[in-house]
């Protein structure tokens, strides 16, 4: 074997790696996902007809459910820096931002905020409008921000698949990288 072919099959070999790692990923979230259904159809159960029309008897208020994450991700850059973590639910990510960086640095609202989340918002508003889905179930998100212009939380709401998680952990971890570089002059 030549060298070229040594170094592409390296190549080859690193790719199918990376690719293991991504669909291990994602099988051990689609797991966790088939783990959570069936406790919820666990706790249901059949409610006959003539249970249905007497009237039901008083109960005590229901105490707040706690969901537990079903993942938790670090937000590190290639450096090893440390900006945040997100927290994975079954119908949100919540996303701590540790590192102290501020909304007006860019590329936060240029292409965090205008491309990737509004861009997913539009694409779900596309889907309100031909009635494939309804207006509770579209993409959302809510930035908190401190009264010094500090990042402090994102929350996306209704990420619906691994696939998009995956797309917006990479921009925001992107996003972030470029942030920190820009407010502590790393470039």
């Amino acid at each position: 074997m030549d060298r070229e072919e040594v170094k592409a099959l390296a190549s080859v070999k690193a790719y199918l790696e990376k690719r293991i790692e991504e669909v291990e990923e994602e099988l051990r979230m689609l797991k966790m996902l088939v783990q959570i259904v069936d406790q919820v159809l666990g706790k249901e159960s059949f409610v006959p007809a003539a249970e249905l029309r007497t009237a039901p008897a008083p109960q005590a208020p229901k105490q707040q459910i706690v969901e537990k994450p079903l993942a938790e991700w670090e937000l590190v850059s290639r450096e090893g820096e440390h900006f945040g973590r997100m927290i994975v639910f079954r119908d949100k990510a919540v996303v701590k931002i540790d590192a102290e960086l501020h909304s007006s640095t860019p590329p936060f609202r240029t292409f965090l905020v205008s491309r990737i989340l509004e861009g997913y918002k539009r694409k779900d508003q596309r889907r309100i409008e031909s009635g494939e889905i309804a207006e509770d179930e579209a993409f959302n998100y809510d930035i908190s921000i401190d009264e010094n212009d500090r990042l402090q939380e994102i929350v996306i709401y209704n990420y619906r698949d691994m696939r998009t998680l995956q797309e917006l952990r990479g921009a925001i971890r992107w996003t972030l990288a470029r942030m920190y570089e820009k407010e502590y002059q790393m470039v």
